[in-house]
């Protein structure tokens, strides 16, 4: 999908491909996220190695603008629901999906998966989906995730099940958040 010369390297790869785009600040990024989600691995005995790709490869798709989402998503088939035609961006970790299987070659679900549901959440998330979102949400740099992180800090001895809960309690705070300072256009 992105014409680039692929060394096999993912991380150099990925820097490479977001700084041939002008993406500086999307490399700085997932590089935020990947360093965040090794450390969610390592207090639930995940894979450091999968979570670091999953934080790296997350936002590939930010190379593409929103409207070029869109015409993909059209192009190819995909249902598109009211909030993605509204919002295309939203369809940016369908598109990284995509673009993680076809670029980078990677087969590996757990890693796919988490790509795709980086900003939803999908129904059952597996740990490693739960994972690169929480990390997602803590290398922002906004007050919201200040309160997100220290609501995070009271999990330590919370099982994954219960994790679902919190997670899909606070990243609605953090919607109702942004909707209420930047208004729907920034959502």
């Amino acid at each position: 999908m992105i014409k680039h010369k692929y060394t096999g390297d993912i991380k150099t790869d990925v820097k490479s491909v977001l700084y041939a785009n002008n993406k500086a600040k999307t490399y700085e990024h997932v590089k935020a996220v990947a360093e965040m989600n090794i450390k969610i691995a390592e207090q639930y005995g995940l894979d450091k190695g999968i979570c670091e790709l999953c934080g790296y490869l997350h936002d590939i798709s930010a190379v593409f603008s929103p409207s070029f989402m869109l015409e993909y998503a059209m192009k190819n088939g995909w249902y598109i629901d009211e909030s993605e035609r509204k919002f295309p961006m939203i369809l940016h970790q369908r598109i990284s999906r995509v673009i993680v299987q076809e670029d980078f070659g990677i087969t590996d679900e757990r890693i796919l998966s988490a790509v795709e549901h980086h900003t939803a959440l999908k129904a059952n998330p597996s740990p490693y989906d739960m994972a690169v979102f929480v990390a997602d949400k803590l290398a922002w740099d906004q007050e919201a995730i200040r309160r997100f992180m220290r609501s995070l800090a009271t999990l330590s001895n919370t099982r994954w099940k219960r994790l679902r809960w919190h997670i899909w309690t606070i990243s609605w705070s953090i919607k109702l958040y942004f909707i209420h300072t930047n208004g729907l256009k920034k959502v």
